[in-house]
């Protein structure tokens, strides 16, 4: 549990990491592209700061363990996405860590990627 202040617990969702991922991506995605702009002297050491930032987003993305069969879910479906759009992002130990998490929610996540899905479902 993370402490926001010092009074009220408060425990980190994996909607809410998800999103810290999504928003750290996007602005590395938005500091690589090149700009012509006053700004191009300070790309190099925001990018260093932007790829830190994903890179521990994703870390604390992993780390994570669902509450419930749901969250689970959304944890792997995000994780396949992420190694589908950037296969250099995940490493062997993260992806190895990322499946201890989702190991009680087994039978659950077999059943939702065995599903077959057509279109009129």
């Amino acid at each position: 549990m993370k402490m926001i202040g010092c009074l009220f617990p408060h425990r980190r969702t994996m909607s809410s990491s998800i999103a810290r991922h999504k928003r750290a991506r996007q602005g590395r995605i938005a500091t690589e592209e090149p700009s012509a702009s006053a700004w191009k002297l300070a790309r190099y050491p925001a990018l260093i700061f932007f790829r830190w930032r994903e890179k521990r987003a994703l870390s604390n993305l992993i780390v994570l363990a669902p509450a419930n069969a749901d969250e689970a879910r959304q944890k792997l479906v995000y994780l396949i996405a992420v190694m589908v759009a950037d296969p250099a992002t995940p490493d062997a130990i993260g992806i190895a860590n990322a499946i201890k998490t989702l190991k009680p929610f087994e039978g659950t996540l077999a059943h939702c990627l065995s599903k077959r899905r057509t279109l009129f479902q």
